[in-house]
């Protein structure tokens, strides 16, 4: 028996969600740390290096929350100076605090956008961050020339909407991805442990990683099956429901190939390894199912998402510079400085970096709650186009528990809460499969057992 730690033979993984990292993957120089995208960082960045399933609500979570407070106040006193502009020493107060609440929400979130923003820069890619910098830019700009001219309206809380909005939808898609990765998770956590026995007998759990072939793995009645093999002894009915489909166990005795992702219903086997422990049918599946999921680059969804915005951030500068040269040409540069500035404004596509990949993300991860584990984000998509869906098996729709239905008794209704009661009882002693149904059955009072 090896006695060496686990070790996982799987391509590196995000530090937040655990996905594989891609190719472009990004690196918090404080920590070290990789992660998959933008919102895995901002999650991830303050965190231990433990599973943030585990970890508490992180800080950008505090910065968010204050950018959403700052942008409501922001609104109210826009407002007031927008349609009721002051004059004198009020007018100096309420701008200087909205300058320097929208200046506040760019130094909580404005560095992390910007990171990202400069490293698609460096690998010559047009994101959607420049599209937010753009807005940013726009709002701060226009707002700053209204402030010193005293034309035109200010948008100093649209600096920390659009930052706040930023940082939150990246935050959730994190989130969300996470829990997507988790819940497949959750089935190769259920086979991590194996039971084995030293050489006095003495038994003890020890991660599958350290298991190897020739060794033999215990199990009990109701338990997993964690390694891929052959029973060595004894005989019991394996479920094998996760991995086949079927939804009746099957029976297995000495000489009987098992897999990892099974269960032992009703007996104890002895199972000897035939491949490593982290060698498994289950992993490679599992394997293979988050390498596809761990990123979204290959939906229909997102591709447009991100040819839009590779046109759409030279198309916006393009209205901005016309929108100055008409204006500056008609002998207005300011106004046209502020017009310009005003179309980076309006044009923060918020939905086309945000909407896209959350969507996908919330999808995955309902539906691996509901026990439907999706390959790929792009099977979403090609499910709209299904018109007939083919099952090569029953069990593929049966339940995989048996569930009583009705309990009729040959001499009619007389005797039936007496059979109720024995028939009870006599299935609450037995660990067969099908035996537990019954044990639904009412326990009749004054009966005889």
């Amino acid at each position: 028996m090896s006695a060496t730690a686990e070790t996982r033979r799987e391509s590196p993984e995000c530090a937040h969600c655990g996905a594989p990292l891609g190719a472009d993957p990004r690196t918090d120089p404080a920590t070290g740390r990789a992660f998959c995208c933008y919102g895995c960082r901002v999650l991830g960045a303050a965190k231990p290096a433990a599973r943030a399933a585990d970890a508490p609500p992180s800080p950008p979570w505090f910065g968010i929350g204050a950018g959403a407070l700052v942008a409501g106040q922001s609104m109210v006193l826009g407002l007031a100076v927008n349609l009721t502009p002051p004059t004198g020493t009020s007018r100096a107060l309420l701008h200087g605090a909205l300058i320097a609440s929208a200046a506040g929400v760019c130094a909580l979130l404005g560095p992390a956008l910007l990171r990202q923003a400069c490293g698609c820069a460096r690998d010559r890619r047009v994101a959607v961050e420049w599209l937010f910098l753009a807005g940013v830019a726009g709002a701060f700009g226009a707002s700053l020339w209204s402030t010193f001219t005293g034309r035109g309206a200010v948008y100093y809380e649209v600096v920390a909407v659009l930052l706040t909005v930023h940082a939150a939808g990246k935050a959730l898609t994190a989130s969300t991805k996470s829990r997507a990765i988790a819940e497949t998770r959750k089935l190769r956590d259920v086979f991590a442990l194996a039971r084995v026995r030293d050489a006095a007998g003495n038994p003890s759990m020890v991660p599958v990683g350290a298991i190897e072939p020739g060794d033999v793995a215990w199990v009990f009645a109701g338990e997993a099956i964690p390694v891929d093999g052959v029973v060595a002894h004894g005989d019991a009915l394996v479920r094998e429901t996760p991995m086949t489909g079927e939804a009746l166990p099957v029976a297995r005795r000495a000489g009987d190939a098992v897999w990892a992702g099974s269960f032992s219903e009703d007996g104890e086997l002895a199972v000897r390894a035939t491949v490593p422990g982290r060698a498994r049918r289950l992993d490679g599946l599992l394997a293979a199912v988050e390498r596809a999921r761990g990123s979204l680059a290959g939906t229909a969804a997102q591709r447009e998402a991100d040819r839009v915005a590779a046109w759409f951030l030279p198309g916006v500068l393009g209205v901005s510079a016309a929108t100055f040269a008409w204006w500056a040409a008609n002998g207005r540069p300011g106004e046209g400085l502020f017009n310009a500035l005003s179309v980076l404004l309006v044009a923060c596509p918020c939905a086309l970096g945000l909407a896209t990949p959350l969507a996908l993300w919330h999808a995955l991860a309902s539906l691996a709650a509901r026990g439907i584990v999706v390959r790929s984000a792009g099977a979403l998509e090609r499910a709209a186009g299904l018109r007939r869906v083919f099952l090569d098996k029953t069990g593929t729709l049966g339940e995989v528990d048996p569930v009583l239905v009705d309990f009729v008794c040959a001499g009619g209704d007389a005797g039936r809460a007496r059979w109720s009661a024995w028939v009870r009882a006599v299935q609450e002693r037995s660990g067969h499969p099908l035996a537990r149904p019954f044990r639904s059955l009412p326990a009749a009072e004054g009966v005889a057992v």
